[in-house]
């Protein structure tokens, strides 16, 4: 499967396959075993699909805040404050500091 958007959509045709159903309580025991899997296989997708976004989500933020860091620190590098200073300030390292 490509991209998160492809997964979502696969597994919300699954879920309308499952609805297809009608009650399951109704069901013979061989199209309730069915039913079960396919309802523990779309759990399971949407539980990992949950997780990778939260992973992603936070991914992001760690980025953002970097990215806030470096441009704080391109700016008191440009007043003339110390990498001392700056690395004080901001938690970079020396060496990125020195890339800014």
């Amino acid at each position: 499967m490509g991209s998160v958007k492809e997964y979502r959509e696969f597994w919300e045709s699954i879920r309308k396959r499952l609805e297809a159903f009608g009650d399951p309580s109704r069901l013979e025991r061989e199209e309730r075993q069915k039913y079960d899997i396919m309802l523990k296989r779309y759990r399971d997708a949407m539980a990992t699909l949950a997780g990778a976004e939260m992973e992603g989500e936070k991914k992001g933020e760690m980025e953002g805040r970097m990215q806030v860091k470096r441009e704080v620190a391109a700016r008191m590098k440009s007043l003339g404050l110390s990498v001392e200073i700056i690395k004080e300030v901001t938690d970079l390292s020396e060496e990125e500091i020195a890339q800014l």
